[in-house]
Order: structure tokens, then C-alpha cells, then sequence
């Protein structure tokens, strides 16, 4: 596989194609030279990625650190707690990331995933935008502690978009919404949330109301939360 180098942007898109195990070394090693690009989106969604294949992705993404966009979709792949150990590894060194968009839906994420996640995230402190989708994956209220805790290193972060849309009760939704807001006051200069949770009542305005207000009054510079079900 050739990666060819066209503009300072590159984008890249291998969908629905079962990619190997070779390919995806061949990826890596393709990437790994691409030393100099500032922006890279790649779409790797329907592959049957799992964490043997998602090493080499990983291992060319961590020598990216001129990298101040980086744009993922593994969506519907077979990326477990493993697979996101390699990722984390590979994203913690991409501390000039200002934007960041990871799609891993469909995946076989769990609470460990999200633990390394969050670890990972801790370390780019320069983000500003961030995108995670974990919807429809194996994860709990619990979970987005990990993942708050992470989020509260984010010291830039201007712009959150988190989807963790699975089958909630009032408890879960109520722990995630304690755990964010610990996680987000820490980032200070945050002022658009959007958040897309799966709490299957969500449309009882009281249950709204309540969500909204209390962001609303923890995350004092936020202009605009919106939250979807």
C-alpha cells in the first residue's frame, strides 16, 4: 500500500474492504514517513480492525508530532481494551494536536478502553476541539470517569462533541453528568458541549431541565449545550 502525499492535508479512506494484517503494517510504515504533515483524516470504518491490526496503525500515528489535526473513524470494527491501549500510546505523543476527532462505535470498548482513553487524552493539553463517539459499545456510567478525568488535562479546550449513546437508566445518566461536570470545570475556556447520551426518557422535561441546569451552572462559560437522545 502507498501513501501518496498530495497537500498538506491528507486524507485517506479504505472502507468496507477487510483490510489484513500486511496492509495495515504497510499503513503504518507509510505513515511513519510522513513526518511532516499537519493534518490527517483517515476512514478505516467496516475492516475488521482488531488489536493485532491496530498496532501498526498506532505505531505510524506516534511519529506524526508536527500533527495539529488528527481525524479517525474506526467505526463498526473488532477494537477492543488492547487496540485502545495502542492508540493511547500512539495519541499521547501528539502533544501539538489542537483537533481531534475519534469515531469508535461499534466497536468492543468497555470500561478499560475508556480507562486508557481518557489517559491518553490527558496528555494534549494544547486541544481545542474534540470529538468521541463511544456509542453502542459495552461501556458504563462508570466509564466516563475515565474519560472526565482525561478531559480535565484539557486545559484548551474550547469545544467538546461526546456521543455515548447506549440504554441508560436516571442513575447512569445522573453519574454522568457529576462526572463530566468534575472532569469539565477544570477546562476553563469551554463553551460549546454537545453531548448525545441513549437515556430512553430523555424527552421528560424534568429530567432535561435538570441535566441542563446543573451544566449550565457548573460550566459557567458555556454559550451553547446541546443534548440529544
Amino acid at each position: 500500500m502507498k501513501i501518496i502525499i498530495i497537500k498538506p492535508f491528507q486524507v485517506l479512506v479504505i472502507m468496507q474492504n477487510s483490510i489484513d494484517e500486511n496492509a495495515m503494517k504497510y499503513l503504518g510504515e507509510g505513515l511513519a514517513n510522513c513526518v511532516n504533515l499537519t493534518s490527517l483524516k483517515i476512514n478505516l470504518q467496516s475492516n475488521r480492525i482488531n488489536e493485532n491490526k491496530i498496532k501498526y496503525l498506532a505505531i505510524g500515528i506516534s511519529s506524526l508530532t508536527n500533527l495539529v489535526s488528527l481525524d479517525i473513524n474506526l467505526l463498526h470494527n473488532n477494537i477492543d481494551e488492547n487496540g485502545v491501549k495502542y492508540l493511547e500510546e500512539s495519541i499521547s505523543n501528539l502533544i501539538n494536536l489542537v483537533s481531534l476527532n475519534i469515531n469508535l462505535s461499534n466497536n468492543k470498548i468497555d470500561e478499560n478502553s475508556v480507562k486508557y482513553l481518557g489517559k491518553g487524552l490527558s496528555s494534549l493539553i494544547n486541544l481545542s476541539f474534540l470529538g468521541i463517539n463511544l456509542q453502542f459499545n459495552n461501556i458504563c456510567d462508570y466509564s466516563i470517569k475515565y474519560l472526565a478525568e482525561g478531559l480535565s488535562k484539557c486545559i484548551n479546550l474550547n469545544s467538546l462533541n461526546l456521543n455515548i449513546q447506549r440504554k441508560m437508566d436516571r442513575q447512569d445518566i445522573g453519574n454522568i453528568v457529576k462526572y463530566l461536570i468534575e472532569g469539565l470545570q477544570k477546562c476553563s475556556n469551554l463553551n460549546l458541549l454537545m453531548i448525545n447520551q441513549g437515556y430512553s426518557k430523555m424527552h421528560e422535561l424534568l429530567i432535561y431541565d435538570s441535566i441542563y441546569k446543573q451544566f449550565t451552572t457548573k460550566l459557567k462559560r458555556l454559550i451553547k449545550l446541546k443534548i440529544q437522545h
